[in-house]
């Protein structure tokens, strides 16, 4: 590429990602801007530290080793936070962290502090929400500052489906992003298994739970040799193991339909069928069938 004569990665390294159409490039005095596609100079060479453009704004500074202005794609400065902030960080969900004095909170576009620096740790925004930690305690706040989740558990970690782990001691539980309560905080270990159909463990001993009805849950050694009956859970026979080095990663039905591996989970593995409907096994009935078929 022929720009590349003239503009090269930043410290000779090969050319950053684009982000936003436009990736970081250096002179050869290692000062930082940004190219579009063809090569072209947008943004002036003129920064000691850049981050990738998001959201359509990037943060850069003129000193080394600091993250102090908000510019654009044009390369307009739209906020300095020198003097103002210790470092700004990318912007998610419309917001960005700041930290000042050892401490953090989050600014708009704007440069406006919008949540006060009040946190020992923040974590990025998704869907209206973020993770934040305060004397060693741990909540989800939303994007006015307000307390969604109680800044009073030891762990919280953004799961799927909207959901947010959290943990308090050695038990875990689940809360939506609106702070209910999916499942109490009772059980030493939980995972997802397909959607909204959970496997928790406690006491040695596990159980299925949907979690838009915590009453349905069913004790996994009551399920029988092969499956259990239920909604979302359907039997299916005729197995036949076709991995033996791993026994579950695959498995078909005498029909070759695929059935693929969802989770190993203690003395059981979940599957899951071409109709998305779950099979639970234990490994003693997988070693079974791989000795008979």
């Amino acid at each position: 590429i022929q720009f590349y004569n003239k503009y090269k990665a930043p410290y000779g390294n090969i050319l950053k990602s684009f982000h936003d159409g436009l990736a970081i490039t250096a002179n050869n005095k290692k000062k930082l801007g940004y190219i579009n596609k063809f090569g072209e100079l947008i943004v002036p060479d003129i920064y000691k530290t850049a981050t990738n453009f998001h959201e359509g704004v990037a943060i850069v500074s003129k000193d080394e080793g600091k993250f102090d202005t908000i510019i654009d794609t044009n390369g307009k400065e739209i906020f300095s936070g020198i003097g103002v902030y210790d470092k700004i960080y990318n912007f998610y969900d419309g917001l960005a962290q700041v930290r000042k004095d050892y401490k953090m909170g989050y600014i708009n576009k704007s440069g406006e502090l919008v949540i006060p620096c009040i946190y020992d740790t923040t974590y990025e925004f998704h869907e209206g929400v973020a993770v934040v930690l305060k004397e060693r305690k741990c909540g989800v706040i939303d994007k006015e500052g307000n307390i969604v989740i109680p800044i009073i558990y030891d762990d919280v970690a953004y799961y799927q489906n909207n959901a947010f782990k959290i943990r308090k001691g050695n038990l875990y539980g689940m809360f939506d992003r609106n702070g209910k309560e999916l499942i109490p905080i009772s059980y030493e270990k939980i995972r997802s298994i397909d959607g909204n159909i959970f496997i928790v463990g406690v006491n040695n001993k596990s159980y299925i739970i949907d979690i838009n009805d915590e009453k349905d849950k069913v004790l996994l050694s009551s399920l029988g040799s092969l499956s259990i009956e239920l909604d979302k859970i359907k039997r299916l026979t005729n197995f036949r193991l076709t991995n033996n080095s791993n026994i579950g990663t695959y498995c078909y039905d005498l029909k070759d339909k695929r059935i693929d591996l969802v989770e190993s989970w203690d003395k059981y593995i979940i599957l899951k069928n071409e109709l998305n409907e779950l099979i639970i096994l234990s490994k003693e009935d997988c070693k079974m069938l791989k000795r008979i078929l």
